[in-house]
């Protein structure tokens, strides 16, 4: 009996690739993915709250037995530590249900298999555990048996289920070409279209960049992805934290207001410093090998923030990582409320956007409880272009249990234990999430919104190819800053070494300065620009100055 993998109609398949090409363009433009493909119904808001899912009222249930069985200032903190156990006691379960599986090994060879041919859409359907297909470099991927022998763990073949992932799937394995000898026994055909426009084959420089950057580990014998330094880094930040609380709170009216706002700043700043360290690293897997480590940094910064590593994987690591600089497809290059491209339209409102815009950098955390808080990842499924994948029962929990601490021992503590006004809680968290907010911005914002290229559908070669190899429009869209300085390398979670990050993101951050010079010689041999601003001061100015550029009436260039 023949080998032969179960997939849609091949006919199918041929129909929409030949037929459907502008249509798919279409949506690449606007950066929408069908509703039909997406999983998502044309249900009222209502209609998808209440059908959504059974957990959700389970949930309530729990809640509503936890109000009748313990104090109400205690009824938040103990739905926080049951859904967090339950999440754990799932992830346990299911570890224990898969122990006995052996490793998936390949032989090279796919055997009888009879290989079709795919569009995107066909793919996207397959993104949960039960059926979990990846298109990498043009072909397609079957991984279902193999999600839970991935070394990388579960999480990132769920995020990136239903996707081409053809330059994760390079970056997250730059020092070992055994992962491209796995997934050759779980390759079933050819993906014949694309959601998002592809880039130019690599023509070597990546290779080489490589193979530079791998000699130099095996040379110096460091550990690429050592969790050691990021750690005892993250254990005096939160010192600073409990510290900066602590004078918000504990001592009430016993400290002045300018005293109070001015912990209340340091406690965001901190805040973004572990949002920068740990847990930016461990949503790229480069915070320690194992899948424990990168847990236990973002469930710390999670239940103590308040944030979801399910929305950030999908908008930074799938999102961003992927598709720099790309017009309509870069969550990170949100154009919702300013202009960054002569390839945009232009606004009367953009004039002053140079100004207004630095003040509305500050609202980012606001913003983003808002989004992630429920409804736009667990209801409308989407963060910007970038639609969200079904969300597991334990993402659901841990989502729970992260907003449920985060206001218990931020306004239901201080309110009801430390007597502390309403009032003045509202403005300390409030001015709390503007530092954070502003700490995030304006780290990252200046190594991208600059002089540098952006892309849009118009720029494509024959209306499929974006005009540059990945690695060279990573180089092309990154700005680099004050390299040298420990501090800055510090504050900014190394971000002030943006082009390595985003070349090396499976790369633990604190060997970025020694990577720099190598990449800056391999970018030299291939005339690869790579930009590099003397101090953050520059880099700013120059990014507020380019607002101001693009914020200046000028002629429309259209993008179809």
């Amino acid at each position: 009996m023949e080998n032969i993998r179960a997939r849609p109609s091949i006919k199918q398949a041929h129909s929409v690739a030949n037929g459907h090409t502008r249509a798919t363009n279409g949506i690449v433009r606007n950066g929408a993915v069908p509703k039909a493909i997406s999983g998502k119904s044309d249900a009222s808001l209502p209609e998808r709250i209440f059908n959504w899912s059974p957990r959700t009222f389970i949930t309530l249930a729990v809640f509503a037995v936890i109000r009748l069985l313990v104090p109400s200032w205690l009824v938040l903190f103990t739905l926080a530590c049951l859904c967090e156990v339950s999440a754990l006691t799932l992830d346990f379960k299911h570890w224990l249900s898969t122990r006995s599986k052996t490793s998936a090994v390949a032989n090279g060879d796919c055997g009888d298999v009879r290989l079709g041919k795919f569009t995107w859409e066909e793919v996207r359907q397959h993104n949960t555990a039960q059926s979990l297909w990846l298109a990498v470099h043009g072909k397609v991927y079957d991984l279902t048996e193999f999600v839970d022998s991935h070394p990388g763990g579960r999480d990132f073949l769920m995020f990136t289920a239903g996707r081409d992932v053809s330059h994760a799937f390079d970056v997250y394995h730059s020092f070992t070409d055994k992962p491209r000898q796995v997934i050759r026994k779980y390759l079933i055909g050819d993906l014949v279209t694309n959601q998002f426009p592809p880039y130019k084959p690599d023509s070597g420089f990546y290779r080489e960049c490589r193979e530079r950057v791998r000699e130099y580990f095996q040379r110096t014998g460091f550990n690429p992805k050592s969790p050691w330094p990021g750690l005892w880094r993250m254990v005096v930040v939160y010192c600073v934290m409990a510290a900066s609380f602590c004078v918000c709170h504990m001592w009430g009216d016993a400290i002045p207001w300018n005293v109070r706002v001015i912990s209340a700043v340091l406690f965001g700043c901190a805040a973004g410093v572990t949002l920068v360290h740990w847990y930016h690293d461990a949503s790229h897997g480069s915070f320690g090998h194992s899948p424990s480590w990168w847990l236990l940094a973002t469930r710390c910064t999670d239940i103590v923030l308040g944030s979801s590593i399910l929305s950030w994987n999908h908008q930074h690591v799938l999102g961003h990582h992927l598709h720099t600089n790309i017009i309509g497809v870069d969550p990170d290059i949100d154009q919702s409320m300013r202009r960054i491209s002569f390839k945009q339209f232009w606004k009367t409102v953009y004039r002053k956007q140079h100004l207004f815009m630095p003040i509305l950098y500050l609202f980012l955390a606001v913003k983003s409880r808002i989004e992630d808080g429920g409804i736009m990842t667990f209801v409308f499924r989407r963060n910007g272009p970038v639609d969200i994948n079904p969300p597991t029962t334990q993402d659901f929990l841990r989502n729970v249990a992260a907003k449920s601490f985060w206001i218990f021992y931020q306004l239901v503590i201080p309110y009801t234990v430390l007597n502390i006004p309403v009032a003045d809680l509202l403005v300390i968290a409030f001015i709390m999430d503007l530092a954070l907010g502003g700490w995030l911005t304006y780290n990252s914002q200046v190594s991208h919104v600059q002089e540098v290229d952006f892309y849009a559908e118009k720029d494509l070669i024959d209306g499929k190819y974006i005009p540059e190899e990945w690695a060279v429009s990573q180089v092309r869209t990154c700005v680099d800053y004050c390299h040298g300085s420990t501090l800055d390398t510090f504050l900014s979670g190394a971000l002030n070494y943006q082009t390595v990050h985003h070349l090396f993101p499976g790369v633990s951050q604190y060997h970025y300065p020694q990577i720099a010079p190598i990449i800056k010689e391999a970018c030299a041999k291939y005339k690869v620009p790579y930009t590099h601003k003397p101090d953050y001061y520059t880099a700013l100015r120059d990014h507020i100055l380019y607002l101001k550029k693009m914020g200046e009436e000028g002629r429309y260039v259209s993008i179809d």
